[in-house]
């Protein structure tokens, strides 16, 4: 994944996913779940489609709290299954059934898997809701494109700390700011 992109494929996204901390107690020896491991996926999947639409109902689809709840629900059940042959099923299922849930057709599955990512890339939740007072979720979504931690806390704050507008994020980031700072 190069500095500044998101992972726009399912692949790309559980290739990054594979040895993280979610994955890593569901995996057997041979790399695969053992089954007796694999959580009830089933009603997994039910708890997490009814925390989303409820989050999505409450906060609204332009919310970064939102697309955070959206994100880290998604991560830790694809979490599961991230290696297996079911995991793009899983993926493909998961949004599909979303988007009829919440009655949206334009979310599409690069917004999930960018939702995926703030969540990935912003653990904490109150991280989120603070930089959400003075940053638009669309801001939020280009800074956690970064694969350099310093570099994303830079700009989170800097852009925090001066309330500044999406286009003065991006322009910042074209004139290398935080490369000039270093």
């Amino acid at each position: 994944m190069s500095e500044e992109n998101i992972p726009d494929s399912f692949d790309e996204l559980f290739s990054c996913m594979v040895g993280n901390d979610l994955t890593a107690n569901a995996e057997a020896q041979d790399g695969n779940p053992a089954p007796e491991e694999m959580p009830d996926l089933k009603a997994l999947l039910q708890e997490n489609l009814s925390s989303i639409c409820q989050a999505y109902s409450e906060l609204g689809k332009d919310s970064s709290e939102f697309a955070w709840i959206c994100g880290e629900s998604m991560r830790k059940l694809l979490g599961f299954l991230a290696g297996t042959k079911e995991a793009k099923e899983a993926f493909k299922s998961l949004t599909q059934q979303l988007r009829e849930r919440m009655k949206n057709e334009e979310m599409t599955d690069a917004r999930f898997i960018s939702f995926i990512h703030l969540a990935d890339c912003f653990p904490d939740l109150r991280d989120i809701q603070r930089l959400a007072e003075k940053l638009s979720l669309e801001s939020l979504l280009y800074i956690s494109r970064f694969d350099n931690d310093l570099k994303r806390i830079f700009y989170s704050e800097k852009a925090y700390a001066e309330s500044w507008s999406h286009y003065k994020l991006q322009k910042s980031v074209r004139a290398a700011l935080f490369e000039l700072a270093a």
